[in-house]
């Protein structure tokens, strides 16, 4: 099927405003300052947040710096399952704002505990700085599950495009310092190869006019790592070569996701391994649905369809 018609209408609409506004630039002639203003502008877009009971306050990083979090449906009355969500942000963003209407929506359709953490943004903190941010306010809950109120043993992790990354990396790293267990990853257009190595869906990403190789060639310079260490397995996990003990892993991805290659690329190398994971494929989304999800309506969000997927593992145990 072709690109969703609502996505189709927002990308004449962003093209619109681009030839009327004299001060649009070239992404390659952005700088960085200049490229943040630009999609924050486009924030407003992303729809409002679901009436969900929360609860902010922070978790302590490695270095001591103070991470702040929120924990939607924060009851600690009985002990459930929890979903950490690693915010889409291409680590280099403010998309927290952003994340938490994800996360509203993530928390009303699951009916359990949803946390983000608002992880350090490069190039002022460059990688891996923002991952293990994410990987310590997840040993932080699982040490204190109880007075969160969380069942250690049913830790779901995931996130979109960075957080992706971020969950997948995560998975990867806790196998050899077993500080936590993850129950299992759930990964929505992934970024997993930052050396984009991988063209196979090619002809599907061009379909995507927002998240261009342009885009993502401007992101990646400035996660504060020299292109040598784009095959290394802490940013790209792709290129882990032991890939035993993995959790079992549901990949999610738009049909033209700017980035699908990453993760079709990804599933395969997972099954030729034989790796418990899932594919599911949504139809006519692009890369950016579940952000923009205020204008890009078509279809079933995929913020539902990661809700389906743990509700269906919680209801098989």
């Amino acid at each position: 099927m072709p690109v969703n018609t609502s996505e189709q209408n927002f990308f004449k609409l962003l093209a619109t405003q681009a030839k009327e506004n004299p001060n649009t630039k070239p992404i390659s002639e952005m700088t960085l300052e200049e490229f943040r203003a630009g999609v924050s502008a486009m924030l407003k877009y992303a729809g409002k947040p679901f009436a969900i009971e929360f609860k902010d306050t922070f978790m302590p990083a490695r270095d001591g710096y103070q991470i702040p979090v929120r924990i939607y449906n924060p009851n600690t009355n009985k002990t459930e399952p929890v979903f950490i969500w690693y915010p889409v942000n291409g680590y280099i963003l403010d998309f927290y704002e952003v994340n938490t209407v994800i996360c509203s929506r993530l928390a009303k359709f699951l009916g359990i505990k949803v946390i983000i953490p608002n992880i350090r943004l490069a190039p002022e903190h460059p990688l891996p700085i923002p991952i293990y941010d994410g990987y310590d306010v997840t040993h932080y809950i699982s040490a204190n599950a109880k007075q969160l109120g969380i069942d250690p043993n049913k830790i779901f992790i995931g996130g979109a495009s960075s957080g992706g990354n971020c969950a997948a990396v995560i998975s990867s790293l806790v196998r050899k310092t077993h500080d936590f267990k993850i129950h299992h990853q759930i990964l929505l257009n992934g970024l997993f190869d930052i050396s984009q190595s991988n063209h196979d869906y090619e002809s599907y990403e061009k379909q995507d006019l927002i998240s261009t190789k342009e885009q993502a060639n401007f992101i990646y310079s400035h996660f504060g790592i020299k292109q040598k260490d784009y095959k290394n397995p802490l940013f790209s996990p792709y290129y882990e070569t032991d890939l035993t003990g993995l959790p079992p892993t549901t990949i999610i991805v738009g049909e033209y996701d700017g980035i699908r290659s990453n993760s079709e690329a990804y599933y395969k190398k997972l099954k030729a391994a034989g790796h418990k994971v899932e594919k599911i494929l949504l139809p006519g989304q692009t890369h950016t649905t579940i952000v923009y999800r205020g204008v890009m309506t078509d279809g079933e969000d995929p913020a539902k369809v990661i809700a389906n997927v743990i509700k269906r593992d919680l209801n098989n145990k």
